[in-house]
């Protein structure tokens, strides 16, 4: 009864001699490794089959030793050259007289779960990175805020030029501020299922005026110029405005961030039976294997200049929301040091009146 039920059990089970020789194995062990046979492992030692054979080898050294359990997580290659993780647990047995007759091994592919707690862990990373940069991008302009209005209040700026300008950067300050609010309020929407777009006919040159006249004050900055190439005619389609200006203002405002000073930014509507609108820039570039990753919230390229640059890794992130609620996509093509080009499609047919994401 014991041996049939350790015959059919869905757990991988072995078993070995009193040197950790393979010499009893079930289906779902010779399953776990990709074996059709059980002569093909009986046999063995479990460290031959293992990736890290000196881990393995203490696992039963321990035993031999007189450990009465012993677990640990593995690496195996399976015989089609697909490395998985194993996690492992091993007794002795031992007769009524207590004599060592062998080991007891149980294992299983744990791949799935190390991956997962993998990510997990990166979430948590980055969860933790966006908590300090949303403190920072709060901080730096709430603290010019302060500073600003402390001066002017203690009657310390009587000049009125010197008024003007700190008036200006103060408003450019809360206008910051006020983007960022959105950019989290747009990310809860989001993960609540509660953010939704409302659709109207909208002109896309509108939406790209709009967009460039809206980080005029970032170009200023840095001596830089956006140039717009956008056909003439009409191109319409029916999507929420507010939201595709805020797709555009975000690929903007990064293409601006990473670019150096005096360089220029080109943004390009095409109609290719869909509409397309590139933003092309001279900066610095990504490299090759960040770019699948881009769109992940909170996720961040080259985080140790994020303190100096700015940004929570939520743009892009509501970005590709936005422009798949539009049943469009987004993607980007780039090259270190050679500039990036951010795209997203949008249908040209006619889309439902509300969509939700």
């Amino acid at each position: 009864m014991a041996e049939t039920a350790v015959r059919e059990s869905h757990s991988a089970i072995a078993l070995t001699d009193t040197s950790g020789v393979l010499t009893y194995v079930n289906q779902a062990f010779l399953k776990v490794w990709g074996y059709m046979e059980k002569e093909e492992v009986l046999g063995k030692n479990l460290a031959e089959l293992c990736n890290e054979k000196e881990k393995c080898k203490e696992v039963f050294s321990n035993l031999f030793a007189g450990s009465d359990i012993e677990s640990a997580e593995l690496t195996g290659t399976r015989i089609d050259g697909v490395e998985f993780s194993i996690g492992l647990r091993a007794s002795r047995i031992v007769a009524d007289s207590g004599q060592f007759n062998g080991i007891t091994i149980s294992l299983a592919d744990i791949t799935e779960r190390k991956q997962l707690e993998e990510k997990q862990r990166e979430l948590g990373k980055m969860r933790t990175e966006f908590i300090s940069n949303v403190s920072h991008e709060l901080r730096t302009p709430l603290q010019s805020i302060k500073g600003f209005t402390k001066l002017m209040l203690e009657g310390k700026v009587p000049d009125r030029d010197t008024q003007a300008e700190f008036l200006g950067i103060m408003y450019n300050q809360s206008v910051h501020i006020q983007m960022l609010i959105e950019s989290l309020l747009n990310l809860s929407r989001i993960e609540s299922g509660h953010f939704s777009i409302r659709k109207k006919t909208v002109h896309l040159g509108n939406i790209i005026r709009t967009a460039v006249k809206s980080v005029g004050s970032l170009t200023a900055q840095k001596d830089m110029t956006i140039l717009e190439e956008v056909p003439s005619e009409l191109q319409v389609i029916e999507g929420d405005e507010e939201r595709l200006i805020q797709v555009v203002v975000n690929l903007l405002s990064n293409a601006i961030k990473f670019s150096p000073e005096g360089s220029s930014i080109t943004v390009k509507l095409e109609n290719k039976g869909e509409f397309i609108v590139h933003v092309v820039d001279q900066g610095v570039g990504i490299p090759e294997e960040e770019l699948s990753r881009l769109f992940q919230r909170f996720y961040q390229v080259d985080r140790s200049a994020v303190r100096e640059l700015g940004g929570t890794g939520l743009g892009l992130y509501i970005s590709k929301q936005i422009v798949e609620a539009h049943g469009g996509r987004i993607w980007v093509e780039s090259r270190v040091g050679k500039g990036s080009t951010f795209s997203f499609s949008l249908p040209a047919q006619r889309i439902p009146e509300r969509a939700q994401i």
